[in-house]
């Protein structure tokens, strides 16, 4: 959960270059490429905190398993139709 807080707080602190390595990803369109930029920071940072204050920790882990499997899935997609995209997990770390 530690890595989830670390990627997000990478992102957060460069919003500018997440959001521009979201224009290397071609099966993500454009119109969502602001809510996401936002969005998905947010995400890791609440399934994170609400796992270490214990809030349903069973979900959150599940929830983290989601995420982190979309992204594994959809970085496979391009790489097997397009060119692999820019991740930027990290943002500025």
């Amino acid at each position: 959960m530690a890595v989830l807080i670390l990627a997000a707080l990478g992102k957060l602190l460069d919003p500018g270059g997440f959001r521009a390595s979201l224009d290397s990803w071609v099966f993500i369109p454009r119109a969502v490429h602001g809510p996401i930029s936002m969005g998905v920071p947010l995400l890791e940072i609440a399934i994170a905190v609400a796992w270490f204050l214990g809030l349903r920790r069973g979900l959150m882990a599940w929830s983290a398993a989601l995420l982190i499997a979309s992204f594994t899935g959809l970085y496979a997609v391009h790489v097997a139709f397009a060119a692999p995209p820019d991740c930027d997990c990290l943002g500025e770390i």
